[in-house]
């Protein structure tokens, strides 16, 4: 099954070409990001360094066309499309907290939709209803059986270099696809950055 690099159509990560990655926006990093810095393993590219998520423990990239962010919560770093599925709002901008023990999730700022950092589905409260149509019980958060917003694997060096994979298969689309390279979306995207700096 070949693989694709987002943005790239006519380049299969098995071309051997070298994939780029710059810097979009940040909290407050100046460091710009290496171009052609290729990670040590296939399909992993060097997108920044732990020195990079030191003061807001986000920084926002756009590589190989998509736009990508980097989150830090509790020692862990995620790696997942900066632009909400649902009507690209800033996902990424929204507050962390964990519905579900283990499992932290983003709200996007817009609609208050919780997307998982490790999966990328929706959270969720079911809702019972009684033979009147009244409700009956609200069931507790539990997240939804596809995926919405497209995450991807990231490993850390021994010197502190953060590498992600943002390749994937061609025929498992989900819902950020479609905002990830979308230049308008990118544009309210930095726009809300702004403004979250003020």
């Amino acid at each position: 099954r070949r693989r694709r690099r987002p943005g790239s159509a006519n380049c299969a990560t098995s071309s051997g070409r070298e994939r780029d990655a710059s810097m979009m926006a940040s909290y407050g990093s100046s460091s710009s990001i290496p171009k052609n810095a290729r990670g040590k393993e296939d399909n992993f590219v060097k997108v920044a360094t732990l020195k990079d998520l030191q003061k807001e423990n986000r920084l926002h990239l756009k590589v190989g066309g998509r736009r990508v962010s980097l989150l830090r919560h509790k020692e862990e770093i995620y790696c997942l499309d900066s632009i909400c599925y649902h009507t690209g709002g800033p996902l990424t901008l929204g507050d962390i907290e964990e519905l579900v023990p283990g499992d932290p999730c983003i709200k996007c700022p817009w609609h208050s939709h919780p997307i998982s950092l490790k999966t990328g589905k929706k959270y969720s409260k079911g809702v019972e209803f009684d033979s009147n149509g009244k409700v009956k019980r609200v069931k507790a958060w539990a997240p939804g059986k596809r995926v919405s917003q497209r995450c991807f694997q990231t490993k850390i060096d021994s010197e502190g270099n953060i590498f992600a994979d943002i390749t994937y298969p061609d025929d498992q689309k989900v819902g950020s696809d479609r905002y990830a390279t979308d230049e308008m979306a990118a544009s309210c995207f930095s726009k809300a950055l702004e403004q979250k700096k003020r």
